[in-house]
């Protein structure tokens, strides 16, 4: 039985306790073994380091100087998340946020490539 992949896309530099939660609920999944979750992230961060035993994590590329650089990270990230889609033809798309549309293009892309996605963006604080 082909079990459906799920791609968790986080692009941020940082990590937290958003990015924990993530990690937690990827190892969480692949144990129950009903989802083949994948991380999608910066090759230099913490996340991706962290990425859970037996979860294949993809690299996008990591921090860059200057407008070109960043331009053709940008090109280079899309290309990679799109090559995955392509392959894996993943059943959902979640794309991790600190803030919403911190990364709007991730999100653009995805339901251009026809994913399902999902934007998890966690909140610490109530909406008063």
């Amino acid at each position: 039985m082909h079990k459906p992949h799920w791609l968790f896309i986080d692009t941020a530099r940082s990590f937290g306790g958003h990015e924990v939660m993530l990690l937690r609920w990827m190892s969480e999944l692949h144990q129950q073994g009903r989802i083949t979750p994948v991380l999608v992230a910066r090759v230099d961060t913490r996340l991706y380091e962290r990425s859970p035993k037996g979860v294949l994590a993809v690299p996008l590329a990591g921090a860059s100087n200057g407008l070109l650089a960043r331009i053709r990270h940008a090109f280079l990230n899309a290309y990679r998340i799109t090559r995955y889609v392509l392959r894996l033809r993943p059943e959902l798309a979640i794309v991790a946020e600190g803030t919403v549309l911190a990364e709007a293009w991730v999100t653009l892309l995805l339901r251009l490539l026809g994913v399902k996605t999902v934007i998890y963006v966690p909140l610490t604080q109530s909406g008063k």
